[in-house]
């Protein structure tokens, strides 16, 4: 049988996950990482990033930027595909610069979340791709 390679934008949004999460575990293994899915979200978490030193990161993966109130206070990360890498951000520490301006938003007041493909150059230092020298958790 052969198979040739589908377009991303011809997955639906569970095979889209999929393969956001096999692209984010490849991309950790590089820096000594092993991504466990998890089949229910723990806390808010959709997989554990452990360390070879045994350290347990969980992350929740989104298909770009997101914060959400559900998040608050948990210890999340947050992973999305951007710019042939990933944003890999902490939840809360990436929230606070931008609060005052998503506290004005309907999305954030009434629907407690707010996502956007907007790059936030704060955020510069959470992109990993292979070519970056260290991941930061």
């Amino acid at each position: 049988m052969k198979f040739k390679k589908v377009p991303y934008n011809k997955l639906n949004n569970k095979q889209k996950e999929n393969h956001n999460f096999h692209k984010l575990g490849e991309l950790l293994s590089l820096y000594g990482f092993n991504c466990i899915w998890l089949n229910d979200d723990v806390h808010g978490a959709d997989l554990l990033a452990v360390s070879i030193n045994g350290d347990v990161f969980k992350v929740q993966l989104k298909s770009r930027i997101t914060f959400d109130k559900k998040y608050l206070k948990k210890g999340l990360f947050i992973a999305c595909p951007i710019n042939d890498g990933f944003l890999i951000y902490p939840h809360d520490e990436a929230l606070k610069p931008l609060l005052t301006q998503y506290n004005k938003t309907t999305s954030w007041k009434d629907r407690g979340g707010y996502s956007t493909t907007t790059f936030y150059p704060h955020m510069d230092k959470y992109f990993v791709d292979v070519n970056s020298k260290e991941v930061i958790f």
